[in-house]
Order: C-alpha cells, then sequence, then structure tokens
C-alpha cells in the first residue's frame, strides 16, 4: 500500500495521526476539552489562570467595543488602545530592554546584476516598538526584508541583530539560524501549507523550539509527547488571539484570504519572535479585515512587547499604528522619523505625488 502513496500523502497520514493522537490525550486528561473539541471551540475564557492584582485591574478597565469601531471606516485602531487577552505564555522572544537598540541595518548594499535594489540604507529598530517601512513599488522594502531573514545576500553592508546577550550577524547566517535567533516573518503572498489545517500550521511554527529527534516524535512518547502537549496549549492561546476558534481544524487551502493572513500571522507568532516582519500583512483586505489585523498587531506590541517591522501601502494604517517610519525609493532611504515628521518631508511628498505637488500634505 505504501508504494502507491506520494510524499505528500504519506506527510498529510503522519500529521493527522499526530493530531489525532494529542486529541486523545486532552480529551483523556483535560476535563471540559471533549464539549469544546466538539464545537469546534477552543476558548481560554474556560480555563482560569492565576492572575496578578495588575493583570486583574487591567482586565477590569481595559475594554474595546470592536463593533463599534466597525461603524468609522478607515479608522484603525491607534497605539494605547488595546485588548485584553490574558495568556500564560509570552509571545516576546527577546531579552533586552524596551527602548534597547534590536536590530542594526548599516549601508546594506544588495544589486542584481545591473539592477541596484538597495543603495547603502541605513536603519535602527529599538526594542518593542512598530517600525514601518513605507515607499512606492520597487523602492526595496521586501528586498531589505529579505536581506534581514537571511533569503537574500547583500554584497555590502552589516546587518546586527541583539538578542540573547549576543550580537549576530545576519548577512552570514543561513535562515533557520536567524529563525532561531528570533527573527520571524511573514510573506507577501501567502507562505503556508495548504493541505495542512490551521492547527498544524501554527504547530510548525514551534520547530524551531522543539528540541526532541525524530526517533522520539514519531513513537510520540516520553518527552516528545509532553513537548508537543505543551506546544499544542501554547498554539490554542494564539488561536484565541487571533479568534480563528471556529476554523482550526479547518484546511488552510480551503479559507479566505484574510483568514490565510491571520494564519501567517499565527505562525510567525507560534515562533515566539524577538522581532517580527510583516510583509504587506493586510493586503487585499477589506476595511473590516484590514481593522482586525491592525488590533492584532497592536495587541501582540502592546500587551507582549514584540518588536514589529511592517511593510504597509496602506497610509491610514502606517500613521495610526507605527512608532517609527522609514521611507526608501529606488533602493535609497529618503526619510526617517516619527509619522508626523515623514509626512511633512519634502523628499517624501516628491516621491509619492511628484514635484509640483511638494507643498501639499501627504497623507
Amino acid at each position: 500500500m505504501l508504494h502507491y502513496l506520494n510524499y505528500k500523502e504519506l506527510d498529510k497520514c503522519y500529521h493527522v495521526f499526530r493530531s489525532k493522537m494529542v486529541d486523545i490525550w486532552y480529551w483523556v486528561f483535560d476535563t471540559g476539552y471533549s464539549n469544546r473539541l466538539e464545537t469546534g471551540e477552543y476558548s481560554l475564557s474556560n480555563i482560569q489562570y492565576p492572575f496578578t492584582h495588575s493583570q486583574s485591574v487591567r482586565l477590569q478597565s481595559v475594554h474595546v467595543n470592536h463593533a463599534s469601531s466597525s461603524k468609522h471606516p478607515g479608522s484603525y485602531p491607534q497605539k494605547g488602545i488595546v485588548m485584553a487577552h490574558v495568556m500564560q505564555h509570552t509571545l516576546n522572544g527577546s531579552t533586552l530592554k524596551p527602548g534597547d537598540v534590536q536590530l542594526e541595518v548599516e549601508n546594506v548594499k544588495l544589486r542584481f546584476g545591473g539592477v541596484t535594489a538597495l543603495a547603502g540604507v541605513s536603519l535602527e529598530v529599538k526594542q518593542s516598538e512598530i517600525i514601518a517601512i513605507i515607499g512606492p513599488n520597487g523602492a526595496g522594502k521586501t528586498s531589505l526584508l529579505n536581506c534581514i531573514s537571511g533569503l537574500y545576500r547583500p554584497q555590502e553592508g552589516r546587518i546586527t541583530f541583539h538578542n540573547y546577550g549576543k550580537a549576530y550577524d545576519l548577512t552570514r547566517m543561513p535562515p533557520h539560524r536567524i529563525a532561531k535567533a528570533g527573527v520571524a516573518r511573514s510573506f507577501q503572498n501567502i507562505e503556508l501549507f495548504k493541505h495542512m489545517t490551521v492547527l498544524e500550521n501554527l504547530l510548525a511554527g514551534c520547530h524551531v523550539h522543539m528540541k526532541t529527534d525524530i526517533f522520539s516524535a514519531a513513537l510520540y512518547w516520553g518527552r516528545a509527547q509532553r513537548e508537543e502537549i505543551a506546544f499544542r496549549k501554547f498554539v490554542e492561546e494564539i488561536i484565541d488571539l487571533l479568534e480563528i476558534e471556529s476554523i482550526r481544524k479547518k484546511t488552510v487551502g480551503t479559507l479566505a484570504y484574510g483568514l490565510q493572513k491571520r494564519v501567517e500571522l499565527g505562525r510567525a507568532l507560534a515562533m515566539k519572535p524577538a522581532i517580527l516582519l510583516l510583509d504587506e500583512p493586510m493586503a487585499g483586505m477589506n476595511t473590516e479585515e484590514k481593522e482586525d489585523m491592525a488590533r492584532f498587531i497592536l495587541d501582540v506590541n502592546e500587551e507582549h512587547g514584540v518588536t514589529i517591522v511592517l511593510i504597509e501601502h496602506d497610509m491610514g494604517v502606517v500613521m495610526d499604528i507605527s512608532d517609527h517610519v522609514v521611507v526608501l525609493d529606488f533602493g535609497q532611504k529618503i526619510g526617517d522619523g516619527t509619522p508626523d515628521e515623514v509626512r511633512q518631508n519634502p523628499r517624501v511628498i516628491e516621491a509619492y505625488l511628484g514635484e509640483e505637488s511638494g507643498t501639499f500634505a501627504l497623507f
């Protein structure tokens, strides 16, 4: 029989078997899980965690009515307004204090033959801030993220990432080591395992933290079992945070575009990133979906302190949620500062609207 099965079928059977084994364990040992599983929901409101006094006060004082925000299209959540999601685990994999320099990009140059994608770009990212990288199409924004995540190797320059008390030179590291150091990302074009379920895709994000070998994992016994159960609980918290309980068992390829974007964000969060690179996370979404995504990004940043580097073309989103904005044009940095400073920068206005429109407000 195995002779007639291709690799994808075997891979799918294996993941289904592992998922069912975890379900059986929860069914036996976690009271109340069976009822939540039958309804397709796993709400963390049914789980009691010990709260500190400050957390209890915050839960009572923080409240956001999302229904009311939807009545005002284009009015996105802003810094300082967050949802109260209580999680037993933190999403932040950084060891730095807020405000410490976390990422340094120094004079990075990237060329493809005679085409210069990045011409001496330099920038600095601090811990727990949201930095937006904007610019016209072809400005080099995605190329910069690809250099940071190790997909591209710049010909010149240096990219230094600080975490775990070390300074990592990302220009000399392969992508899997960069991911393990604490750099996670999403892609402009969705890169999910389409034949796998939402839950399985999120568990794939935990792979960099798994310690068991392939034989223990195949037997699903001892340490491998305890490890996967712990990651399963962590993933369930991410599912609750992103409000995707009802689709947790659905195959990703059957989901709407906006939900697939949300799942990709969840997979990146499952890596417990120190810095999160988001390449146009709201592209192709309607106003309501953008409001949801902006709210999730703010929750991750303000509740957990995760540093976020964001590429986005919707200037309303950029100006509402960003602490810092960097503007690229034809591979060169032409603007760097707060949203208010950037929106009045003459070079930025010229790049977007043309030279004769330089006296107008951009956003």
